[in-house]
């Protein structure tokens, strides 16, 4: 087990709002930000210039190769509303698919593969699973 096995936890930022840039002074170490007087320390920081793939390779990938090894894996992303979770969610996901469906096509015939995804979100105290369609949302999937 490596220490990449452990809970990470990395932010990715993304320019401030217009009328939230007076008065913070945001500096980024890569794995600190300050925020006027405050102090935050990550495992990984994504600088606003960071790319889907920088994400996925850097954060998500040993996810998804430890469960092409049989291992349980789960990324969770977390922030209000309007900071981009599900654009760098979506970027993730799909690049994760990728990674799998391309490693089932490398293994051979004798090889048996379940694949299952589950992309939930908790809003307003409520849980629905975004890549199942329900007669609430039936024209999402």
């Amino acid at each position: 087990m490596s220490a990449e096995d452990n809970v990470r936890v990395v932010i990715r930022c993304r320019p401030l709002l217009q009328d939230l840039e007076s008065g913070q002074d945001l500096d980024n170490d890569g794995q600190t930000i300050r925020v006027a007087s405050r102090q935050f320390t990550f495992d990984t920081i994504f600088s606003m210039d960071s790319t889907q793939t920088d994400v996925f390779t850097h954060s998500a990938k040993h996810i998804v190769d430890c469960v092409l090894q049989g291992y349980n894996g789960t990324i969770f992303a977390y922030g209000q509303t309007g900071t981009g979770k599900t654009f760098t969610s979506s970027g993730i996901m799909s690049a994760s698919f990728d990674h799998i469906f391309d490693h089932i096509s490398k293994s051979g015939n004798d090889t048996k593969f379940l694949v299952r995804a589950s992309f939930y979100e908790i809003y307003n105290e409520e849980i629905r699973d975004l890549l199942v369609r329900t007669e609430l949302y039936p024209n999402e999937c």
